[in-house]
């Protein structure tokens, strides 16, 4: 029997730490994972230029970054690897965004957001 192993490609959102500490991270990928978000930490400590590169060929379609000052403000940077854009909302907006690009259910925030 083959074991499910997940691969790159099973997970909608990167979520990168810039300057954050691995509990405030541990907390958004909570966040999002209780919406049913596939989320992956990246702790590799790489620059984050070379962390973008990366993903844009991954397929993995955003990448939240997570830095201190926006961490305390409770919003995060949603990145858009397809569209290349980029722009700084909730972790709520994020998820909504995420949930409506992909198809995902997203019925509880959408009254939220309008």
């Amino acid at each position: 029997m083959m074991q499910n192993v997940k691969g790159i490609y099973d997970y909608v959102v990167v979520l990168i730490p810039i300057g954050v500490t691995a509990a405030k991270l541990l907390q958004t990928a909570d966040e999002l994972r209780a919406n049913g978000v596939r989320v992956k930490l990246d702790t590799s400590g790489r620059k984050l230029e070379n962390i973008l590169a990366s993903l844009s060929g991954s397929g993995i379609r955003y990448a939240l970054l997570v830095g201190e000052t926006e961490w305390k403000a409770g919003r995060v940077r949603l990145k858009d690897m397809e569209e290349r854009l980029e722009r700084e909302v909730s972790v709520d907006e994020a998820i909504f965004v995420i949930e409506k690009q992909l198809g995902l259910p997203y019925e509880q925030y959408s009254t939220k957001l309008s």
